[in-house]
């Protein structure tokens, strides 16, 4: 709420509601100020809203002289332009003739609207997949305000199993789009990749994808959907932390203490999204972390030579987990080894190789390791 103080309604002479307006837009409303003497008057138009600055002021009347004829009225023009989403606003402007003591109150009120970006599904879940091959699902994204926003798909498809065909667009007020979503497994496990969509004016929305790759000799079990509800029930649980082939044991055991955990799904959007370990809380359940979420081998002179530097995985369970790094011999980048099992409560350092082939360039590249408990 913004304001100078109470003011008491019967003192206000004019009420002008904007109602409900898309953030980032404006609109205006007029009123009638009349001169009611035989000499023309000299109005100003005040507006004190103490303790705000003018950044603040969403409601804004350009012209704050005017001089009125007898007998005669002018209009004066109110502009409402919210800046901050799902706010209600209200202010008051004062009319105060030249020479008199009293004035008139005009009170302004106006509500903004935030964009409203949904999926038509929060997670896909792709059937048995061969190695190598494409498999492609489809989701709507849509605008179901009528507040433009942008939104930006945050997924490295140069080097991720999953790839989608449009990363960032606009959507207009009431649009929607259909985006493809695509599946290639490179190895003959499950993947499960939780994907975030920034979007512009609004808290990040997030979408969930599992796939199963397969060979002739190989086929793993198929992650579905209710796989990832208990998984995050098992997080709450503090069963989680245990390998599966003792977690009906330790149910059944009831000497076993078990510490709930807080699983990310739990967080506040803007936290599942900056998940780096030092801004996570203290009750937040990190199964594998890493010493470092960012390399950067600044410049190098020698564009041929090989440069590297060390990342540490580092394994909080009571299990073994096998690390799988996303490999590709062509990228400037490669990380050896590339598959590697970690013992419960250790660490395994891996060297992140920089080889760049050509000079006077940039290379950028997210690389991404898939974890998940040995049996």
């Amino acid at each position: 709420m913004v304001g100078d103080g109470k003011i008491e309604e019967e003192s206000v002479h004019q009420l002008l509601d904007f109602g409900d307006v898309p953030i980032g837009t404006s609109t205006y409303k007029t009123f009638q100020v009349k001169n009611m003497s035989s000499v023309n008057a000299n109005v100003t138009i005040s507006h004190q809203i103490s303790g705000t600055v003018a950044m603040d002021k969403v409601f804004v009347c350009k012209k704050r002289q005017h001089l009125i004829k007898p007998h005669s009225s002018i209009s004066v023009k109110i502009d409402f332009l919210p800046t901050i989403e799902k706010m209600a606003y209200t202010d008051y402007f004062y009319i105060s003739p030249a020479g008199f003591p009293s004035q008139c109150v005009v009170k302004c009120i106006g509500r903004s609207t935030a964009p409203d970006i949904k999926l038509s599904s929060n997670i896909l879940s792709f059937k048995y997949a061969e190695l190598g091959t494409e498999n492609k699902q489809y989701l709507t994204i849509s605008n179901q305000s009528n507040v433009k926003t942008s939104y930006q798909i945050v997924l490295d498809s140069t080097e991720s199993v999953f790839k989608v065909d449009k990363s960032c667009g606009t959507l207009d007020g009431k649009e929607e789009r259909t985006i493809v979503v695509i599946f290639v497994p490179l190895q003959a496990i499950p993947y499960y990749k939780r994907i975030p969509i920034l979007l512009h004016r609004q808290e990040p929305i997030f979408l969930d994808l599992l796939g199963s790759g397969f060979t002739n000799d190989i086929r793993p079990a198929r992650l579905i959907g209710q796989d990832l509800d208990n998984f995050v029930e098992k997080v709450r649980t503090g069963l989680s932390m245990y390998p599966p082939e003792v977690q009906a044991g330790i149910l059944a055991d009831d000497k076993t203490t078990l510490s709930p955990g807080v699983p990310l799904q739990d967080q506040p959007p803007s936290s599942q999204y900056f998940t780096d370990v030092q801004m996570m809380t203290e009750s937040t359940t990190m199964h594998v972390t890493a010493d470092i979420e960012t390399i950067d081998f600044g410049k190098c002179r020698t564009f041929q030579k090989v440069h590297h530097k060390t990342v540490t995985v580092t394994n909080h369970t009571k299990g073994r987990v096998t690390a799988i790094w996303n490999d590709n011999l062509d990228s400037v980048f490669t990380v050896l080894p590339t598959e590697c099992d970690i013992q419960p409560y250790k660490s395994a350092s891996f060297r992140v190789n920089f080889h760049p082939r050509r000079p006077n360039q940039f290379f950028g590249l997210n690389l991404s390791v898939l974890l998940f408990i040995s049996q």
